[in-house]
């Protein structure tokens, strides 16, 4: 029987394993042991192949029942010093405005937590922002500032300004730019602008025309801009080929209603963004309004297409061509392997953290119209228990702890979920991180198992299929 083991079992079509918690291992076990820890039926023989089966296995240090008994997030100790030494990359908030109004944009009137307004940033804000960088960067080779609105074209003489002062502030330092953008606003002065500096720029574009401009029109105006970001994309294109394939990137934002196979093929054959990377997203974000629900064809045609991306790495489709947006997907999966392979262990330490949360201010900090800091851009800064300090009092290290131990609001249950080491939940997913009785997110933490469960599933299938992903051996 089970008998409480910290496990997760989980079958493909041709083979049976389990996850193990204590030891971040996948492990293949025969189909009578997967039938005995699932407490199915079984005749006195097949119990006794089981219970052998089960000792042998926690001979080689499988089947703990040990779960985390101290909640504290590791990198704890640490706050202090990364907020003092390590930051290193500014996404500054240039403006609350744009010129579009996308369906199902945090600004555009469909969310719970953000609308577009006139707040724009000024440059003396912009600069003191920049100047924290530098001051709390002291052990960072390598600073990294970002523009973000709004649509931050709209604020184009304020980014020239903090490009301009950046390049004296941060003598002595590698820098480098990115920005997001709609791609409506660039013109030949903001092409060369970008190539001079070498800024890294995502476009949002969600598919063809059609599509594309079912959710992203203009402002006060059914137009929808498709046509302009094109127009734009072949100017940067002939003018800079090489910079274009390498640093122009695309972010399509999916809805699930519908089905995804027309956007694929769309990203995989346009001249514009054949060679380019694609990250996707999902419409329907933590602070909607509106109830998102998953349409069968999409759910259909993704799973089609991450079969078709699996045959093609295993060699089995040698013409079929991948596509940038799966290309996201497949680095995704390996990433998690790295992950897995890194994190074994002998068990479970006594105090630790579900694996989500990352240090605020470690790998962004993003900084409002106003001089607000919040961990990133994705949380909302409409709501005060997100905000980790601002520009004139410095960062809160009681908050930035509060939101690295995030667990503490719901720690029964984390400690016997499966997917503790793997989870990815954060503070964007939690109400309010200071209230003990505080709304977590049940529904995301489902999504988060099922995600980790085919990821697994597809890791084990291409150990079945003997792929070995990188050309390293899978520890499974």
């Amino acid at each position: 029987m089970n008998d409480n083991y910290f496990i997760h079992l989980f079958e493909t079509p041709l083979e049976k394993y389990f996850y193990d918690v204590n030891m971040n291992k996948i492990l293949n076990i025969p189909e009578t042991v997967y039938k005995y820890l699932r407490n199915e039926d079984l005749n006195d023989a097949d119990i006794t192949i089981g219970e052998k089966y089960i000792e042998k296995l926690k001979v080689n240090g499988y089947l703990k029942k040990k779960r985390v008994e101290c909640t504290k997030n590791p990198q704890t100790k640490y706050a202090q010093y990364f907020t003092d030494t390590k930051i290193n990359y500014l996404v500054l908030q240039v403006t609350q405005n744009c010129n579009l109004r996308c369906e199902y944009c945090v600004y555009s009137g469909g969310h719970n937590n953000r609308a577009h307004n006139e707040s724009k940033m000024n440059i003396e804000i912009a600069k003191k922002g920049i100047d924290f960088l530098v001051k709390h960067s002291s052990d960072c080779n390598y600073l990294y500032l970002g523009f973000y609105g709004g649509e931050p074209l709209l604020e184009f003489e304020l980014i020239k300004q903090c490009v301009e002062y950046t390049t004296i502030a941060t003598e002595g330092k590698k820098v480098d730019y990115s920005i997001t953008t709609n791609g409506t606003l660039i013109n030949d002065e903001v092409i060369d602008f970008f190539y001079k500096n070498n800024f890294i720029v995502t476009i949002s574009l969600d598919g063809p025309s059609h599509i594309h401009n079912l959710s992203r029109h203009f402002a006060y105006s059914d137009k929808g801009s498709f046509d302009k970001i094109m127009e734009n994309l072949k100017k940067i294109k002939k003018k800079y080929p090489d910079y274009y394939k390498k640093n122009v990137k695309f972010n399509a934002v999916l809805t699930t209603q519908n089905g995804v196979l027309e956007i694929e093929q769309f990203f995989k054959n346009n001249c514009l963004t054949k060679d380019n990377l694609i990250t996707c997203s999902i419409d329907g974000g933590i602070y909607t309004q509106a109830e998102k629900k998953m349409g069968e064809d999409y759910i259909i045609e993704e799973g089609y297409l991450q079969f078709l991306t699996l045959l093609s790495k295993i060699g089995w489709l040698e013409n079929y061509k991948i596509s940038g947006a799966m290309e996201s997907v497949f680095e995704s999966l390996v990433n998690f392997k790295r992950k897995m392979v890194k994190d074994t262990r002998e068990e479970l330490p006594d105090e630790w953290h579900h694996g989500g949360p990352c240090m605020p201010s470690e790998k962004r900090l993003f900084m409002t119209v106003d001089g607000g800091f919040y961990p990133c851009e994705k949380v909302s800064e409409t709501r005060v228990e997100n905000k980790i300090g601002d520009l004139f009092s410095g960062i809160d290290i009681k908050r930035v702890t509060s939101m690295l131990n995030v667990e503490c609001i719901n720690q029964d249950v984390c400690k016997n979920c499966w997917a503790y080491s793997l989870c990815s939940i954060c503070v964007l997913y939690v109400d309010n991180v200071d209230k003990k009785n505080s709304l977590h997110n049940k529904t995301r933490c489902s999504l988060v198992r099922s995600d980790l469960e085919e990821k697994m599933k597809t890791l084990c299938i291409l150990k079945e299929l003997n792929y070995d992903l990188e050309h390293e051996i899978i520890q499974i």
